[in-house]
Parts: structure tokens; C-alpha cells; sequence
């Protein structure tokens, strides 16, 4: 993985986000970090708060498949993998899922 095309990576791994994505460039945010933080942790959070089903564990291990891919990719890549989806809780959680993204995994808003 390239940082320089991690957002388009992203996307194209997880089409069931290009409308939150999408959100989140017509809202003027930018930059892979805070799309990751403040987009794919919370979709992350999401799946992990669902209830149990072979569609939840199929989307975990697509995301941690991704996320190992990233940590193997080394540099930058890897230190957006450490920095955006382990460190910390996300950041403006409710809002920007409600507002901006306007998506949920399992129903819950």
C-alpha cells in the first residue's frame, strides 16, 4: 500500500462507504488521517458494536485483513494504520456519524 493512494484504497477495499466518503470531501474535510479517524474507526466501532452474524464477521475480517495490509506496508502507511485506528477513542463520534457520514453497520444512529 501506498500512502499516496490509501484513500482511493479504502474505498475501493469498502464500496459500502463511498457515500460517507464522499460526505466527508463535500464537507471540505480532507487528508487521509482524519478520514481515517474520524470515518473508518467509527465504521470499525461500528461492526464491532453489531450483533454477532456471518455478515459482521465477514466485514471484520475484510477490515483487519486491510488494516494488517496497512501495518505490513511500512512508513507512512503503517503509522497512519497506528495512528488513526488504534490510538485513542474516535473523535467526535456522534457527530460526524449523524451529520456527516450518515451511516450506521448495524441499524444503530
Amino acid at each position: 500500500m501506498r500512502y499516496e493512494a490509501i484513500e482511493a484504497e479504502l474505498a475501493h477495499e469498502f464500496p459500502e462507504l463511498a457515500v460517507a466518503i464522499q460526505r466527508f470531501y463535500d464537507s471540505g474535510e480532507s487528508g487521509a488521517y482524519i478520514l481515517f479517524e474520524d470515518l473508518f474507526r467509527i465504521y470499525v466501532a461500528e461492526l464491532l458494536a453489531t450483533a454477532e452474524s456471518p455478515h459482521r464477521q465477514r466485514k471484520l475480517a475484510q477490515v483487519f485483513r486491510f488494516v494488517d495490509a496497512m501495518l505490513e506496508s511500512g512508513g507512512e502507511v503503517e503509522n497512519l494504520a497506528f495512528i488513526s485506528i488504534f490510538r485513542g477513542p474516535a473523535r467526535r463520534l456522534a457527530p460526524v456519524r449523524q451529520a456527516v457520514l450518515g451511516f450506521s453497520c448495524g441499524g444503530r444512529t
